[in-house]
C-alpha cells in the first residue's frame, strides 16, 4: 500500500511509520530476548492474540515491564469472532496502566452503533461458534459488527455455561 518502506517498520493505515524490528510471531519466541534493544524505552507488540506461544509472551512482557521498567505498548483484540476472550490480553490488561479501546462501527446498513465485535463471514455466512478460532491463511473475511447484529451459530447462552 505504502511503497518504499522497509518491512523493519510499523506502518499506520494512514502512512505513519516508526522503526521496528520484525519477530516471528509463529515460532517459538526463544530468540526474542536477544531481539529486543536494552536501551529502548518502550516496546511495542502488535496483535498479541495472533501469537502462537501467548504464555511465553505475556511472561517476556512482564518481565519488561515489571523488572526492567520498560514502557509496553500492546495492540490486540479483546475477544475473537465468537466473543470470547482472548485470554492473553485479558492476562494483560488486568496489568495495564492505561487502557484505550477502540471500535468501528457496525457494517449493518445504517445501524451507527459502536463496533466492538469481530464477525468473522465464511461463505457469505456467519462462521459457526466450534469453527478454529485461528486460521492462517483462511479466506475469510471479518466485518465490524454491534451486539445487536452479531451473529455465531451454535453459541451457548450465557446463562447455561
Amino acid at each position: 500500500k505504502f511503497g518504499g518502506i522497509p518491512k523493519n517498520y510499523i506502518v499506520s493505515r494512514t502512512g505513519l511509520a516508526i522503526p521496528a524490528t520484525l519477530i516471528d510471531d509463529k515460532g517459538s519466541l526463544d530468540d526474542l530476548q536477544e531481539l529486543l534493544d536494552p536501551n529502548a524505552e518502550v516496546y511495542g507488540f502488535e496483535e498479541s492474540h495472533l501469537y502462537l506461544e501467548p504464555k511465553k509472551l505475556e511472561g517476556i512482557i512482564l518481565e519488561q515491564f515489571y523488572e526492567k521498567n520498560k514502557a509496553v505498548v500492546i495492540s490486540s483484540l479483546d475477544r475473537d469472532f465468537r466473543g470470547v476472550d482472548f485470554k492473553i490480553t485479558s492476562n494483560l490488561m488486568v496489568h495495564a496502566t492505561k487502557i484505550d479501546k477502540l471500535y468501528g462501527w457496525c457494517d449493518i446498513g445504517s445501524c451507527n452503533e459502536a463496533g466492538m465485535l469481530s464477525q468473522r463471514i465464511v461463505d457469505g455466512k456467519p462462521a459457526h461458534y466450534n469453527d478454529d478460532v485461528i486460521l492462517v491463511g483462511a479466506s475469510e473475511a471479518y466485518e465490524v459488527r454491534c451486539i445487536r447484529h452479531h451473529e455465531v451459530p451454535g453459541k451457548p447462552s450465557y446463562n447455561s455455561r
